[in-house]
């Protein structure tokens, strides 16, 4: 038998969700007030990559289930130097995890797009400057389909079957958090290399609840270096 909400809570889920909705559209709306401004009192455009590792898993699953995270984070980033040390920096980064049933060695793979909007603060050094971030982070969890949709299930559910039985359900596609990191910038020539630690903190699971079998985690850590041109 896979897991599944019980009826009598789906309205209370489709409540949190409309909620849910609703403060994911403000916390947009705060984002665009902090970035777009620094676009007016630019001083200087950089670009680079991002990479690093998660070092806590993704999710969570109880006995009778299995979720692996994959142990990186990459994609492209936009610093906007602003005056007084400061910087907007904007990245766009890939995760990924599966789970699955610990009795079928079928997963459910699941990708996810992070996108990190930080207000960044440089102290003043010679070889390196340490700094720290500040800013909301929205992410956009993509299982994979076909195979793992759930025969008879309504298609707004959002459910994920292996072999008939239910996994999981995804309740939050998208949801947001606040970021913290701190880390310190080396020049190398033209090459800037930032090492940084990194937590976000989400406010929603995209997938289960506290006392699903499967979970997303809240609390999110990571261990990132940054390229800049």
């Amino acid at each position: 038998m896979g897991w599944e909400i019980p009826k009598r809570d789906r309205l209370k889920v489709d409540s949190r969700q409309d909620s849910g909705r609703r403060r994911k559209r403000i916390a947009f709306s705060i984002a665009a007030i902090l970035f777009l401004p620094s676009l007016a009192r630019a001083e200087s455009f950089s670009f680079g990559v991002t990479g690093g590792v998660p070092l806590n898993d993704l999710a969570t699953a109880s006995e009778g289930m299995v979720s692996t995270t994959e142990r990186f984070t990459v994609g492209p980033a936009l610093r906007v130097g602003l005056p007084h040390a400061f910087a907007v920096d904007l990245e766009l980064l890939y995760k990924r995890f599966d789970f699955g049933f610990a009795s079928d060695p079928a997963r459910i793979a699941v990708n996810r797009l992070e996108l990190p909007l930080l207000l960044r603060y440089g102290f003043p050094g010679s070889f390196f400057h340490p700094f720290i971030h500040v800013g909301l982070s929205f992410n956009w969890a993509i299982p994979s389909d076909g195979e793992n949709s759930c025969p008879g299930a309504d298609p707004d559910s959002n459910y994920c079957c292996i072999g008939g039985r239910t996994a999981a359900q995804l309740r939050h596609q998208q949801t947001y958090g606040p970021v913290l990191g701190a880390g310190a910038e080396f020049e190398l020539k033209a090459l800037r290399i930032a090492p940084e630690l990194r937590v976000t903190r989400w406010v929603d699971r995209n997938f289960g609840t506290q006392d699903s079998p499967l979970q997303s985690s809240l609390t999110q850590v990571e261990l990132l270096l940054g390229f800049k041109f």
